[in-house]
C-alpha cells in the first residue's frame, strides 16, 4: 500500500521539483496530460472508515482510486504537515499536538505555542509552530510557478465558511495560468471529536462536504482534483492519567505528550527500569516502545526536535482507549486519532479529472445537434411523401 507521500511526490515530479519519495503511478499517469490546475484537497479526518460508515456509495467512493497509509503518528500536526511539505514527520519535526522541548524543559502545544499544562506562552526562543522546512507551495513559487493555499478561518486570509472556501478554489482555478493549489478544511475532524463516528452531526458534515465538492468539480475545467485525508478516526474511551493513575504519573518527569493515542513519556531516572513493567501491566491494550524503537519506526532522527519529543517511551493505542493527561469538561473527546489501528491509518486517494470536459461537452452537443437534424429531415421527408 502506498503512503500519502505518494501524492506529494507526484506533485513534485509534475512541477519539476526534487522528489522525496515514491510517487503514485495512477496520479503520475493522469498528470502526464499536463492539466492547467493541480489541486490537492485535504479534508481533515476523511479516512476510509468514515467513507464506509457515512458515504459508502457516494461521490467520494465513485472517484476513489486507491487506499493509502498515512504517517505515524496518524494525526493532523504530523500528517497534514507531510502533505504540505512532502517530507515525513521525522524530517519536518512535528509529531503531535504537544511536544516536549528540551530547550525550555516544557511540553508545548505546537500550533498555539503555549505550555501544555499551564496554557501560558512557551519559553521557547522561537515559536514552536514555525515550520523549519519549506512547503510545496513555497518550493513551486520559488520556480516562478503560481501556487496558492486555501485555508479555514483560523489561518491568515482564511475562509469563514465552506461555501467561501469552494468559491475561492473556483476563482483561483479560473485564472489563466498553470498552477498548484493546496486546500485544507478542518470541520469534519472537529465534528468527529465532539460527536463520534456514525452520529447525525458527522453525517450532515460529510453530506455537505461531498455535495459541495461534487458541484465544484462540475464547474472546473482542465483540472485534476486530488482529495485525501491526513488520518481517520476511532471512537474512544478516555483515561485520565493525572487523576486516576498516580502509580504511573509519579514516575513521569513531564505530562505525557504528542497525542493521547500516541503518547510519549519522559521518565524520571530512578523509574526508567520499573516504568515499562508497570505500564504494560496497567495498559495491556497499548503497544509500548522505547523512544529509540519509535524513532526507527518513523524512519530515523533527522530533525533536531525528534529525539527530545519522543522521550524514553511511546505508547501506541491498539484498541479504543486513549491516555489523556487531564479531563477537560469543555472538550470531551468521543473520537480521536493517532493510534495504530487501520481505522486511523488508512485514507482514500480520490481523483477527479476534468481534463476532457470540453471535449465531452462538445461531443454531446454535436450528437444532440445530429439527433435534431435527423428528426427534422425525417419530418420533412414524411411531409413530402404526403404531398406527393
Amino acid at each position: 500500500m502506498f503512503n500519502i507521500t505518494s501524492i506529494t511526490s507526484a506533485v513534485e515530479t509534475f512541477f519539476g521539483l526534487q522528489k522525496h519519495h515514491i510517487s503514485h503511478p495512477k496520479l503520475d499517469e493522469i498528470l502526464k496530460e499536463q492539466p492547467k490546475n493541480v489541486v490537492l484537497i485535504v479534508i481533515d479526518a476523511l479516512g476510509e472508515v468514515i467513507l464506509k460508515k457515512h458515504t459508502p456509495t457516494g461521490f467520494f467512493e465513485k472517484h476513489k482510486k486507491d487506499l493509502l497509509n498515512t504517517v505515524v503518528p496518524a494525526t493532523t500536526v504530523a500528517a497534514n504537515t507531510t502533505l504540505k511539505t512532502g517530507v515525513l514527520p521525522h524530517q519536518h519535526g512535528w509529531l503531535g499536538w504537544s511536544q516536549y522541548f528540551k530547550e525550555s524543559d516544557e511540553v508545548v502545544n505546537i500550533f498555539s505555542n503555549t505550555n501544555f499544562d499551564t496554557d501560558e506562552v512557551s519559553k521557547l526562543s522561537r515559536p514552536a509552530g514555525e515550520l523549519q522546512v519549506p512547503t510545496l507551495v513555497e518550493r513551486i513559487k520559488a520556480r516562478g510557478i503560481p501556487a496558492y493555499e486555501v485555508m479555514p478561518a483560523w489561518a491568515d486570509n482564511g475562509c469563514k465558511t465552506f461555501d467561501d472556501w469552494c468559491n475561492r478554489l473556483k476563482m483561483l482555478c479560473q485564472k489563466d495560468e498553470k498552477k498548484y493549489i493546496y486546500a485544507y478544511w478542518s470541520e469534519l475532524d472537529s465534528a468527529l471529536h465532539a460527536n463520534g463516528i456514525g452520529t447525525k452531526k458527522v453525517q450532515e458534515t460529510v453530506d455537505e462536504l461531498e455535495k459541495k465538492l461534487a458541484l465544484l468539480s462540475e464547474e472546473l475545467k482542465d483540472t485534476v482534483m486530488i482529495i485525501t485525508a491526513d488520518h481517520g478516526h476511532h471512537d474512544v474511551e478516555q483515561l485520565y492519567l493525572s487523576n486516576d493513575y498516580p502509580h504511573i504519573t509519579k514516575m513521569m518527569a513531564q505530562p505525557n505528550s504528542l497525542e493521547p493515542r500516541c503518547a510519549a513519556f519522559h521518565i524520571k531516572e530512578e523509574y526508567k527500569k520499573e516504568f515499562p513493567l508497570v505500564f504494560k501491566e496497567t495498559f495491556q491494550d497499548f503497544h509500548l516502545m522505547t523512544g529509540k524503537a519509535f524513532i526507527r519506526l518513523l524512519g530515523g532522527s533527522e530533525h533536531p526536535f525528534i529525539k527530545d519529543a519522543v522521550g524514553d517511551y511511546v505508547a501506541l493505542a491498539k484498541k479504543n482507549r486513549s491516555l489523556t493527561w487531564k479531563f477537560d469538561p469543555e472538550w470531551p473527546m468521543k473520537s480521536e486519532h493517532a493510534g495504530f489501528t487501520k481505522e486511523e491509518m488508512i485514507v482514500p486517494l480520490i481523483i477527479i479529472n476534468t481534463l476532457y470536459r470540453d471535449f465531452k461537452e462538445n461531443k454531446s452537443s454535436f450528437r444532440a445537434e445530429c439527433v435534431v437534424k435527423k428528426e427534422v429531415n425525417c419530418l420533412a421527408n414524411n411531409q413530402n411523401e404526403r404531398e406527393i
